[in-house]
């Protein structure tokens, strides 16, 4: 069996716009629409994709608004995503912040990770301080601009944290189907309409039969999938655009970051949680059953029912994943399976690096060190060919 594992890194090696800041300028982009003027609006407008692969794509958009032609409902959600939505406001506030030191990167999981935690403390802060209940809750949040955020969003500075959970919750989850629109309307378009031009021969030289995607995009189905008999695994979500709010299945969420005491007690944020995401919107879980059939196989050696024949060596090749422990039950699972030879592709030294050290975090370093030297070795670090252009 020959797993392949993909992350962002794939997508972005592909030279897809892939990264939240690009979403996050579309979005922005689209709030524009309502109020563009073709003589003088443009060519401005149009600077902020120049050379992208979604360049194409967005002209289309803003020339049929701009001759008046019916906007479509996906268009209209992207258009009214910005100013609407705690998590627009809130990103745009550090984006702009960001901007400033030459940043430029808002990483959504981060973030929301950042906001759940300060509103969580919040919560601590309040229950422990408010026993004669007269204080509001929104005071106990620090982050000012997690105040402002709830605040340009009009939650009244009287709101329940139930209130407040509530909303940053129900925008997630516009958030995360603008992100569906988003991937499919443009990078998954952006593949099927030949704009990508590079393949990876890495990738390329190898039968791979199974594909654990934690990506929302079909770059590898539909690059180098086709017309091979492929089983998938979308461990996130696959991005649709026929989908609506209530049947998306994308997951954008946190790994647990409660102690082991309060992690199965205090569950005011458990629609926030992977873990949790995965099962509520079903995306399956292919690569346990891919597991379990190896293990079957191991065990009929063990058993010596299957006689005459070298055990099977299973590969799991890993690009473009970052390795990082919000995805570390999934990969540790896949990494420690007995007879599975895992290859971690890394695009420069300084990448590889990190990729250790939240290997490490995943599978202790002491099962990292005996993995990656002497007899025991089963993992391999290499460095990513350049992409060949077709």
């Amino acid at each position: 069996m020959n797993i392949l594992v993909i992350g962002n890194g794939f997508d972005l090696a592909h030279g897809l716009d892939t990264r939240y800041i690009d979403f996050l300028t579309v979005i922005n982009l689209y709030r524009e629409l309502e109020y563009v003027d073709y003589l003088t609006q443009f060519d401005e407008l149009m600077k902020f994709v120049k050379g992208k692969k979604i360049e194409r794509i967005f002209k289309e958009d803003l020339t049929n608004v701009i001759t008046g032609k019916e906007q479509d409902d996906a268009i209209r959600q992207l258009k009214n995503a910005k100013n609407n939505n705690f998590w627009m406001i809130y990103l745009n506030m550090l984006l702009d912040e960001n901007l400033k030191t030459q940043k430029g990167w808002v990483d959504f999981e981060q973030e929301i990770k950042y906001v759940v935690i300060e509103v969580n403390n919040a919560i601590d802060r309040f229950e422990k301080d408010n026993k004669n209940g007269e204080e509001n809750f929104t005071e106990q949040i620090h982050d000012k601009y997690i105040k402002n955020a709830l605040f340009t969003k009009k939650v009244a500075w009287t709101a329940s944290y139930k209130e407040v959970i509530d909303v940053i919750r129900d925008d997630l989850i516009i958030m995360i189907r603008c992100l569906e629109i988003y991937m499919e309307r443009f990078i998954n378009r952006s593949i099927s309409d030949n704009i990508v031009n590079v393949r990876s021969e890495d990738i390329e030289e190898y039968n791979i039969n199974k594909v654990l995607s934690f990506n929302y995009t079909k770059t590898f189905e539909l690059l180098y999938g086709i017309g091979k008999k492929i089983e998938y695994d979308y461990i996130h979500g696959k991005a649709d655009i026929s989908n609506t709010i209530e049947t998306n299945n994308m997951v954008l969420g946190i790994n647990e970051f409660l102690p082991e005491d309060r992690k199965n007690i205090d569950l005011k944020f458990i629609e926030f949680k992977k873990y949790y995401q995965r099962i509520y919107k079903e995306t399956g879980c292919n690569y346990r059953r891919w597991l379990d059939e190896i293990e079957e196989l191991n065990e009929q050696f063990d058993n010596q029912l299957i006689k005459k024949r070298e055990h099977p060596v299973h590969n799991v090749y890993i690009y473009g994943h970052s390795l990082d422990v919000t995805d570390g039950d999934v990969l540790r699972s896949l990494i420690l399976t007995r007879n599975v030879y895992t290859t971690i592709f890394y695009h420069n030294k300084e990448a590889m690096g990190k990729e250790i050290a939240n290997l490490v975090r995943i599978i202790g370093q002491d099962e990292l060190i005996k993995r990656t030297g002497g007899l025991d070795k089963t993992i391999t670090f290499r460095k990513q060919r350049e992409l060949r252009v077709i």
